[in-house]
């Protein structure tokens, strides 16, 4: 019983050590990436190393002015749940149609590249025709 509690003990031991020496091998791993990708733009690039869509595509979605008075049904935003109000600013995504607030749907797009609420990819929006 006490051999198999050193041994485990010096295996916890081993595996935390690699787990440190490969953190601290290479720190800027992650920058370098992130520099890569700017170095290089590419105009069918959509998602970025930390998986977030280009802020080029993010611009080019679709946006709307919510007005009240037009509006057939109150509108949700599915990110923070509050309805839409006069002069809100909105996108409508285009595969699938949800519409967001401008601000939640962008600070979303900035970590994620597809929809929040039905996970479908983003593709470029350019004019009408993707």
């Amino acid at each position: 019983m006490l051999t198999t509690t050193v041994i485990i003990f010096f295996i916890l031991v081993f595996m935390v050590s690699l787990y440190f020496y490969s953190r601290r091998s290479n720190p800027s791993r992650h920058i370098t990436v992130a520099i890569t990708f700017l170095a290089e733009p590419s105009s069918t690039a959509v998602v970025t190393t930390h998986s977030g869509l280009n802020p080029y595509v993010i611009k080019s979605l679709p946006s709307f002015t919510f007005s009240a008075a037009t509006a057939e049904t109150t509108i949700e935003c599915g990110i923070c749940l509050s309805e839409f109000e006069d002069n809100d600013s909105g996108r409508i995504l285009p595969n699938c149609k949800h519409m967001f607030h401008v601000n939640c749907i962008d600070m979303w797009f900035h970590s994620h590249s597809s929809c929040p609420l039905c996970r479908s990819l983003i593709e470029p929006f350019v004019g009408g025709v993707r």
